[in-house]
């Protein structure tokens, strides 16, 4: 259903990422797409492009609503993003889990 309302509304996207998957190759570890037609995929935002525009679409055959939410997003897609995101200490670090933010002179 996504790739069909991908195609429906933003067909150039659509077309882009298929050759970027189609140029990938599989080292064993992971399938990477094709660089130079990655970079060709138009830097549209996926819910601009076709998220908001579902309910409108009756000839897709899907049903779907689109929802007012009144909340403070944040897209962590970035280590600046994380940082924002994270609690931090007195001395401003922004830390999960167990870590150590200075090394023991005792170690030395």
């Amino acid at each position: 259903m996504w790739l069909k309302a991908i195609g429906h509304f933003a067909p150039e996207i659509l077309a882009a990422c298929r050759k970027a998957v189609d140029a990938a190759h599989d080292d064993g570890d992971f399938v990477r797409l094709d660089a130079a037609a990655f970079r060709r995929i138009p830097a549209d935002s996926i819910d601009y492009a076709g998220d908001g525009k579902l309910p409108a679409a009756k000839e897709l055959g899907h049903s779907s609503r689109v929802i007012p939410l009144d909340v403070v997003l944040s897209d962590v897609g970035a280590w600046d993003a994380l940082w924002q995101a994270i609690d931090r200490d007195a001395d401003d670090n922004a830390v999960k889990s167990d870590v150590w933010l200075r090394i023991p002179t005792a170690i030395w």
